[in-house]
């Protein structure tokens, strides 16, 4: 059901419809696991089959009381929960304010019946889609980590909630962090004779939502979280490795570890599929074409010298990477009044991934090196720029915490100016999409640095291509 849902064609329409139906079908058991049915989910149901949330349904499901579960639901309300949190994308694209009303109801439910498995989703989402701000998740993680420390029934899903919000805040949560680790021990090695049955089983999960996406729940492909501390993974590995190995522990819970550490195992930090392109390097470079003895031909070798001696010296050598990623920094500029062919976007790319978060101006000239590429009018023939167009609208669709990590925040400007030159060369579908990422970016930009300056430059974008 993902993709473009909002176009005109009927394929479109018949996704946007199935996909609504589908929401509102795991609503409709969400209402039956209730105490007593709640007319607000009725109304929610009614405004996704719209495809439209009014004001009134807004302030109703944000004023809506606590809901409580019936007695033997819990397992069936978790996997409903499980069944919304892949739903959250399609909602979003829908309307971006039914899925804060979703969010709100999910919010009313009580710690237990596996609210942490939809809670990482909304939250996600609704970020992305800029319905909410890093100050509403600030506040969710500082409501859920008071919860986890009282230790009260259900704080196992509050755990697991807290472990997953936390990788998605771009504020420093290492203390939260450390609370779920802390709060893993108590249960399991230091013996906590009054924790027991899904709390027990959810905090083995919240161990490993703390390192990274849990497979089939919060991610299809899970990544381990680029925050993740080596020691931090290696006590959480420990403490999964005692519980196996511990004849005296419950076989439920040591079936539960022997699950966890198969999912660290699923995990994979993106830098492992970044050194397997860096090998690759050399081929990239080589499919980049240039006359022989062309000012371009000379540029490109040694583009591609430097990029391979960024590639061998170590992050830790400071000095040395200084003079190489200065050089390179300078040969991007030089590049920037020139026509590049289409797949020296890959070139672009691989500084993008390879380099740390601290090389900011190798971000920002790789950035500005690429947006330089998306004006038409210097195409050369034969020179394909729609490689930096792809680029572009990959990373301009890029969650804006993901991509404030990948090209830093003094590139996300630069990003903004990209609008009124990229958004005429995709599909309307598609461009609309990436007006509302920019325009997230610019949000959050402005939420965690208090800078206004990618705004002001999306702004002065969006006025320059209604010109067009």
């Amino acid at each position: 059901m993902t993709g473009n849902i909002n176009g005109t064609d009927p394929s479109d329409t018949w996704r946007r419809q199935q996909a609504q139906r589908i929401v509102c079908i795991l609503l409709s058991a969400f209402n039956t696991c209730l105490v007593q049915e709640n007319d607000v989910v009725l109304s929610l149901m009614s405004s996704i089959k719209s495809g439209e949330a009014t004001n009134i349904l807004s302030r109703s499901c944000s004023k809506l009381d606590s809901l409580f579960i019936q007695d033997g639901s819990a397992q069936k309300m978790k996997a409903i929960m499980i069944g919304l949190s892949h739903s959250f994308p399609v909602l979003s694209a829908i309307a971006s304010s039914l899925l804060k009303c979703v969010l709100s109801v999910v919010d009313k439910l009580p710690w237990g019946p596996g609210k942490s498995f939809a809670l990482h989703a909304a939250y996600k989402n609704a970020i992305d889609s800029g319905m909410l701000e890093q100050k509403d998740l600030s506040e969710a993680i500082a409501n859920t980590s008071g919860y986890v420390k009282e230790q009260r029934s259900g704080f196992g899903d509050a755990l697991l909630s807290l472990a997953s919000l936390c990788r998605l805040s771009s504020e420093k949560t290492q203390q939260e962090l450390d609370l779920v680790a802390k709060t893993c021990e108590e249960v399991f090695l230091d013996r906590n004779l009054h924790t027991g049955g899904e709390d027990k089983l959810m905090s083995i999960l919240a161990g490993c939502a703390a390192i990274g996406d849990l497979p089939g729940i919060a991610s299809f492909a899970p990544n381990i979280s680029a925050a993740a501390k080596k020691n931090f993974v290696a006590d959480i590995v420990k403490m999964l490795e005692e519980i196996v190995l511990n004849d005296a522990e419950e076989l439920k819970y040591r079936d539960a570890a022997t699950i966890g550490l198969g999912i660290l195992c699923a995990m994979s930090r993106s830098s492992h599929i970044r050194n397997q392109m860096r090998k690759n390097t050399a081929n990239k470079f080589d499919s980049i074409q240039a006359k022989d003895g062309s000012v371009m031909q000379e540029i490109l070798t040694e583009v591609e010298k430097t990029y391979s001696s960024l590639c061998t010296v170590p992050s830790r050598n400071g000095t040395s990477r200084v003079v190489v990623v200065n050089k390179l920094c300078a040969l991007f500029s030089t590049l920037e009044p020139i026509a590049m062919p289409g797949n020296f976007s890959r070139v672009i790319e691989l500084t993008l991934n390879n380099s740390p978060g601290n090389e900011l101006e190798l971000k920002a000239s790789a950035t500005k090196l690429l947006v330089s590429q998306l004006e038409p009018t210097r195409r050369r023939i034969g020179f394909d720029g729609r490689g930096f167009v792809d680029l572009c609208t990959r990373l301009a669709k890029m969650p804006s915490n993901e991509l404030i990590a990948l090209v830093g925040p003094n590139a996300t400007p630069i990003m903004a100016t990209s609008l009124p030159k990229l958004i005429y060369q995709i599909p309307t579908g598609t461009g609309e999409d990436v007006a509302k990422s920019l325009w997230a970016i610019c949000r959050a930009d402005l939420s965690i640095s208090l800078s206004s300056q990618s705004a002001t430059e999306f702004l002065v974008g969006l006025k320059m291509w209604q010109r067009v």
